[in-house]
Formats: C-alpha cells, sequence, structure tokens
C-alpha cells in the first residue's frame, strides 16, 4: 500500500473515531470531495463512514449500525456487524 494513502486512511479513521460529522466534513473539503448537500446527510455520512471502516472498533461500528438503523437508513457493513 502506498505511504500517501495509508496517511490518508489513517486521517480518515481519527476522524472518524475521535471527531464528529462537522470534522468529516472538514475533511472531506481538505481532500477536494464534494460536500453532502444538508447536515443530516452528513450525519448519515459520517456513520455509514464508521460502520464501513473495518479497521475501527467493532463495538463503535455497531454503535453507528446502531444509530443509522434507529434512523431508518441502511449500515454499509458487510454483515459482519
Amino acid at each position: 500500500m502506498d505511504e500517501t494513502y495509508r496517511r490518508y486512511l489513517a486521517e480518515l479513521d481519527d476522524v472518524l473515531l475521535n471527531g464528529s460529522p462537522k470534522t468529516l466534513g472538514k475533511f472531506m473539503k481538505c481532500h477536494g470531495m464534494k460536500l453532502p448537500s444538508s447536515d443530516e446527510v452528513l450525519r448519515v455520512t459520517f456513520h455509514k463512514a464508521i460502520t464501513s471502516a473495518k479497521t475501527l472498533p467493532l463495538q463503535y461500528r455497531r454503535q453507528s449500525k446502531q444509530w443509522l438503523e434507529a434512523h431508518h437508513y441502511h449500515s454499509l457493513d458487510d454483515g459482519d456487524l
């Protein structure tokens, strides 16, 4: 794996584990990504990203899956949650 990509993933993991939806928005903007259309979509994006990040603690990912389900959204896990 390329070192630049490794740093990017480490930064993203840190944002997802220690940040907030707003922190994710700043991360996305810093990396030239299109921002979600609303705060609600950003919150959903944040939780979906957590559920798909296999490098994050399983319980933390499960909490985001529960949040998504409670708000009638689907997670991005591969069935491991």
